[in-house]
């Protein structure tokens, strides 16, 4: 901290900690040296622009409350409120160091600092401070400002869970699955030790995240430790002492004194919540209990049986439109919520904690049970259980009913003699008719065993046509696409098409015959829209990998609109994820052809039905979150894309391990995708061991499949980032080798393969070498995709600079300087690849000493430039 010459804060000190921008080891000596000295008290009064003392100030901020631009802790500035308890205040603010964000900052109210609310503060900190949970709020900070104690946490810009699935309209299907979610956050805290006391709608906040709703349960102001303490000034509830929120209160909870709370005690609340969620009301509703004193409502609580949820709905005035809320109609909904979500909600909310779930992860499966069609845990009371529940509840009426019966059983023993002959006749008639009945109903009972015995056949013989009537389509599809690339596309390659509609051409390009063998497909497949759909994809994902997007994008969009499902079909069936997957080959074709943005909206659209299908942390899931990483680094968007490829690590570590040869791709993934090589340096035994482990796991006899190709050219890259130069070399030659043998040399990835070890020749010094790999590749380049293919232009571009590196200055030039109309004409005279190789070759001729022709590609350049620097004109989106 600068001082000056006799030992005062430097006037810029002052300034900043009028400013509270100071951090708060400076505030703490400047606030210390101020209360000996009245000269920089002073100062900072006329800074100020009011009298009283400064160090006053600092220490009782808040004398009447906390305001909007007040600094806590030297980096917190109060914005606005966002929330109030009964003991503080929640703000949202803005941290200024070590990272500037927004963050939630909560502090006692003014004069509410009691023992027990100092107590209680500080027991919420300490329980979040606990836990690490994505489903609930982190505390980031915490301390004492002006001798009251404050603590931050993540801001959660969400909405009561409540609100947020009436909003969104959230069939009872998706708040169940939503609901789950709370279950396993509180199953956390319990873990932790902590129990929660106060769960309700307003404590559950949904915030979206990645277009995916996401819980996070906040406020443990009234959190308790499951045992032991919280910490050391934690105050154990005494006698008279209530808490909790009535509507969602366990039984345990109604008394006078609350000591015997266990984690039951949650998982009650979140039986109201759930009963909430699904019947629009809590059991007891606010405004029944309003009008009920104290102890009433703690008798309810504790003693009343609430309505099944169903019952409740039935009979709700407002069932019209809280069925429209979720979705469905009014009798689906209560006819939904009958018997297991009735017996699941029920076993939540027993009186007896006995019997309710054990813990919330057992609440949770049992609502995961229901959502995949198991058979759930819970069931209906019996009616022993119900009888012995009546009679607890009812001893004195009981009481007086057996000494009533017992009275008239003595009066009326005198006259039961004289009965005794003729009920005797009245018995026997009884047991005839009773056999009667009995041998009806056991024919009836044969009967219906038949009848659901046939129901039961019939069942399985339309499943088995079903699944054959599946099949044959599954078998049509497959062979129709065979045949269309037996006759229709390789037919054209080396010889005349089948039906002679076009001649016999030696090295047709596979761009010609996909060129051919597209004009018949509407034509050829009309009627069968699967089989087209197929067809037209194959076709779709042919052309983008010859570099033809466009073409591809008119197939591909022709697919998915043949693909599109029913609104109600099951997220995991064969017709939503043939749909998915071709939408992911639009979206590969839409990036393809920099359609960046485009790209990027049907990417989600994949994503969104892979995580519906098979969950957030699948495989399949996980890969479509990868790809939709791509068009982001397109976009120069390097935030979104690290948030994605963390989100695939995180994933990846939490459900393999940290050790895992998946987990360790992706944090190499990760780490190569923002650059940054300290990190990849420390992978590369990881990237090792990977690769060594795909060799293994592959047949000496066989040739090598993708993955592990894909970990050895990993590797090189990783070697090359480095400076390993030498073994970058190694790697990529083996890729190369086993790419031409497997694929052909002039195959996409062989040529891709081939510019991998052409840059690392490069790199060695390798001249000749990387000259003839870089003329291999334009050569096959333009064989395979034409010689004015963006593929061929860039291979040229590659050997122009190889020709330079090695001396070779006037053939260089000569090849840019050749290519430069298809350039323009591909990539666009204002294109940034035409920026880019002018400014290489400009300078190239001046050297060869072609100073005009260098002067006139200048003045283009210039004028590139100045297209560049002026905005862009909107470019149109194709949908």
């Amino acid at each position: 901290m600068a001082t000056t010459p006799d030992g005062c804060p430097d006037p810029s000190v002052l300034a900043a900690f009028h400013t509270g921008d100071l951090p708060p080891a400076d505030i703490d000596r400047v606030t210390a040296h101020l209360e000996g000295c009245a000269a920089c008290e002073a100062a900072l009064e006329v800074l100020d622009g009011r009298t009283g003392s400064i160090v006053d100030a600092v220490r009782a901020p808040w004398a009447d409350g906390p305001v909007a631009g007040a600094v806590i802790g030297g980096r917190y500035t109060l914005v606005e409120p966002v929330g109030e308890g009964g003991m503080g205040s929640v703000w949202r603010a803005k941290q200024t160091e070590p990272v500037k964000r927004f963050v939630a900052v909560k502090l006692i109210k003014a004069g509410m600092d009691s023992k027990q609310v100092l107590a209680r503060f500080e027991a919420e900190r300490q329980a979040l401070a606990l836990m690490d949970h994505p489903n609930i709020a982190k505390v980031l900070d915490g301390g004492l400002h002006g001798g009251r104690p404050y603590f931050v946490m993540e801001l959660v810009k969400g909405v009561p869970i409540t609100r947020y699935c009436d909003a969104h309209r959230f069939t009872p299907r998706q708040r169940l699955g939503l609901f789950t979610s709370v279950c396993q956050a509180l199953q956390h805290a319990h873990q932790k030790g902590i129990i929660h006391r106060d769960i309700k709608p307003s404590n559950v906040l949904v915030a979206p995240y990645d277009d995916r709703a996401v819980v996070k349960v906040i406020d443990f102001g009234v959190a308790k430790a499951a045992s032991g303490t919280l910490t050391e000034r934690t105050i154990d509830t005494g006698f008279g002492g209530v808490v909790g929120t009535p509507e969602y209160m366990s039984p345990e909870q109604a008394t006078l004194n609350n000591l015997d709370i266990d984690t039951r005690s949650d998982v009650y609340a979140l039986g109201v919540l759930l009963y909430e969620l699904l019947a629009g009301s809590t059991p007891f509703s606010k405004k029944e209990l309003e009008q009920k004193g104290l102890l009433e409502i703690l008798r309810v609580v504790r003693e009343e049986e609430p309505p099944r949820p169903s019952t409740k709905l039935s009979t709700a005035e407002t069932l019209p439109s809280i069925s429209a809320d979720r979705g469905t109609e009014p009798k689906k909904l209560t006819g939904l919520l009958r018997n297991e979500l009735d017996w699941i909600v029920m076993k939540a909310l027993e009186k007896d904690r006995a019997r309710r779930y054990e813990t919330a992860n057992g609440f949770a499966a049992d609502v995961l049970r229901y959502l995949a069609g198991e058979a759930v845990q819970a069931h209906p009371p019996s009616t022993a259980y119900r009888m012995k529940k009546f009679v607890r509840r009812n001893r004195g009426s009981v009481a007086a009913a057996v000494v009533l019966v017992l009275a008239l059983t003595v009066g009326a023993a005198g006259t039961t003699v004289g009965l005794v002959r003729a009920e005797a006749l009245r018995v026997v008639a009884v047991g005839e008719r009773d056999e009667k009945d009995k041998a009806r109903r056991a024919a009836e009972d044969e009967r219906d065993a038949k009848e659901k015995a046939r129901r039961a056949e019939e069942a399985q013989r339309l499943l088995k046509e079903e699944e054959k009537r599946r099949a044959d389509e599954e078998r049509e599809v497959a062979e129709a696409v065979s045949r269309f690339l037996r006759e229709d596309l390789l037919g054209y390659v080396g010889g005349a098409a089948a039906d002679g509609a076009f001649p016999a051409e030696e090295n047709l390009t596979v761009r010609v015959a996909l060129d051919r063998a597209a004009i018949r497909v509407g034509e050829r497949f009309r009627g069968k829209p699967r089989v087209e759909a197929a067809i037209r994809r194959t076709i779709g994902e042919a052309y983008t990998r010859v570099g033809q997007s466009k073409q591809a994008l008119d197939h591909l969009k022709r697919a998915v609109a043949l693909l599109v499902p029913p609104a109600d079909a099951d997220p995991t069936s064969k017709a939503v994820q043939d749909y998915a997957d071709a939408c992911r080959a639009l979206a590969i074709a839409y990036q393809a052809d920099r359609q960046h943005k485009v790209a990027i909206g049907v990417f989600k659209e994949v994503l969104a039905a892979r995580e519906k299908a098979f969950g957030p942390d699948s495989a399949e899931t996980l890969r479509a979150v990868q790809e939709l990483a791509a068009p982001y680094a397109s976009l120069a968007d390097g935030q979104t894309r690290d948030r994605l490829f963390r989100r695939v690590a995180e994933a990846r570590a939490r459900t393999l391990g940290p050790d895992h040869l998946d987990t360790l791709q992706a944090r190499f993934d990760w780490a190569w995708a923002n650059a940054d090589f300290t990190k990849v340096k420390e992978l590369i035994p990881a990237l090792e061991r990977i690769r060594d482990e795909r060799l293994k796991a592959v047949d000496p006899s066989d040739r090598l499949d993708d993955a592990t190709l894909q970990a050895i050219v990993q590797l090189g890259g990783a070697y090359q980032a480095v400076g390993r130069i030498d073994d970058a070399v190694e790697q990529f030659e083996r890729h190369w080798n086993e790419t031409k043998v497997l694929y052909g040399r002039n195959h996409r990835l062989t040529l891709k393969s081939l510019t991998y070890l052409a840059g690392a020749y490069d790199q060695a010094r390798k001249r000749n070498k990387c000259i003839e790999a870089c003329e291999e590749a334009w050569n096959g380049y333009k064989t395979g995709f034409g010689e004015e293919s963006v593929e061929a232009l860039g291979a040229a571009f590659n050997l122009a600079r190889s020709y330079w590196s090695a001396g070779r200055l006037a053939k260089g030039n000569k090849l840019l300087e050749e290519t430069l109309p298809s350039v323009r004409k591909v990539e666009g005279p204002h294109s940034r690849a035409m920026r880019t190789r002018l400014v290489q070759l400009i300078p190239m001729l001046r050297r060869e000493g072609k100073v005009a022709r260098a002067a006139e590609l200048q003045v283009e350049l210039d004028t590139i430039l100045g297209r560049v620097n002026a905005a862009p004109a909107p470019r149109p989106v194709e949908r």
